[in-house]
């Protein structure tokens, strides 16, 4: 009995030196080796932006058309260009485009304002003939978006 208690007692020692030597092997090997390298980041991916807009008429001491839109984004974050135009009596009407930053799952709200000139519609009408709020032909809009 005697030699089985010391037998498990040179067993004992022997796993601890073991796990020991493990334990200090692991730290060298970790001191000497050199830092993992953190990744740069990968080029994300570009922006998808999605709009939706509303256009109307509005006076303001001059007739104005003004087109709100709404942009979000359901893509990577990065720069958008947003446009809008009016189409009256055949003509079309682009305003300069709005650049906005947008962060993944960010919605902005923008807005294009129109001024609309009755003479040039119908330039045939003399002035003063033209009341303030005469009814005008009908205006179609539309509002785009690309990445910029």
């Amino acid at each position: 009995m005697l030699l089985q208690s010391a037998v498990a007692k040179i067993l004992i020692v022997a796993i601890v030196a073991i796990s020991m030597f493990g334990v200090v092997i692991g730290a060298y090997v970790m001191l000497k080796l050199p830092p993992t390298p953190t990744p740069s980041p990968t080029p994300s991916s570009p922006p998808s932006p999605f709009i939706t807009y509303t256009g109307y008429k509005s006076f303001n001491g001059r007739e104005l058309f003004k087109v709100n839109v709404t942009v979000k984004n359901d893509g990577g974050d990065g720069w958008v260009k947003v446009y809008a135009e009016i189409s009256i009596a055949g003509q079309n009407k682009e305003q300069e485009p709005q650049r906005v930053f947008l962060a993944n799952g960010e919605t902005q709200s923008l807005q294009f304002v129109f001024e609309i000139d009755p003479y040039s519609i119908s330039p045939t009408l003399p002035l003063g003939v033209y009341p303030t709020g005469i009814p005008t032909p009908e205006i179609t809009y539309r509002a785009w978006a690309t990445i910029d």
